[in-house]
């Protein structure tokens, strides 16, 4: 299996975005985006296809940060246009606690 061949890019608002193209089968993509100043992750984000090119499929990842800088993951989605799926989870009021 060949590598897939990758770019780093500068985005808006300090954002730095890592990408890799053509991973394990022709037109994949990861990306994982970071925020630069808050030294965090941003988003995570998947296009792939399953048996077929026209069967593609999606994962994206996004993240927030709590008052205090602790990072989690507030929202996924899940994308199957073809097959007609699509799973979106958000989650919201998380507090850290004084353990």
């Amino acid at each position: 299996m060949q590598a897939g061949k990758g770019n780093l890019q500068l985005g808006p608002e300090s954002k730095v975005v890592l990408t890799f193209r053509d991973y394990a089968k022709a037109g994949d993509e990861f990306a994982l985006t970071f925020d630069g100043p808050g030294k965090r992750i941003d988003g995570f984000k998947v296009r792939s296809h399953l048996d077929e090119a026209e069967d593609a499929i999606g994962l994206t990842l996004s993240f927030s940060k709590l008052h205090d800088g602790t990072n989690y993951l507030s929202e996924s989605l899940l994308d199957a246009p073809a097959k007609q799926v699509q799973i979106k989870t958000t989650n919201f009021a998380h507090q850290k606690s004084g353990l």
